[in-house]
Parts: structure tokens; C-alpha cells; sequence
């Protein structure tokens, strides 16, 4: 299991270590991916309806910062 997803379920309150079953904490990763996922798709809807009366330099940070949300959201929750 993803290191940063463990932790979360830890948080969360799952006993990880009390999970016997290596298809339960398959379902839990599953979940966090699902959710992850979710969020990235939630990023990339807002690149696709804000508004296109910016400046160049907004838009380049704006897309940027965006991009480095997604990067991290994929990396942390080891989606490929």
C-alpha cells in the first residue's frame, strides 16, 4: 500500500496493520485513488470553463499552478 494512502487511513482510523486481508487494503487504495482521481478531474473542469479575459501571465500561472496540483495528487497517490 502507497505510503501517504496508509497514512491517511491510519488517520482516518483504520488499523492497517489489523488487516489481515491484502484484498481489503486493496479496496482502501482503490478508494484514495477514486477520490484522487476525482480531484484531478475537478482541477482540469476549472482549467476548461474559466474565463478567457485574462492576461497572458495570469493564464500561464494560472495553467501552471494546475498543473503542479495535478503532478502532486498523482505522485502522492502513486496514479499513473
Amino acid at each position: 500500500m502507497n505510503e501517504r494512502i496508509r497514512n491517511l487511513a491510519v488517520e482516518a482510523g483504520f488499523n492497517i496493520s489489523g488487516i489481515a486481508d491484502n484484498k481489503e487494503k486493496d479496496k482502501i487504495e482503490k478508494l484514495a485513488k477514486l477520490v484522487a482521481q476525482e480531484c484531478i478531474g475537478q482541477i482540469e473542469e476549472v482549467s476548461l470553463i474559466k474565463g478567457g479575459n485574462s492576461t497572458v501571465d495570469y493564464n500561464c500561472g494560472f495553467s501552471d499552478g494546475m498543473l503542479v496540483a495535478i503532478r502532486t495528487i498523482e505522485e502522492d497517490f502513486d496514479i499513473e
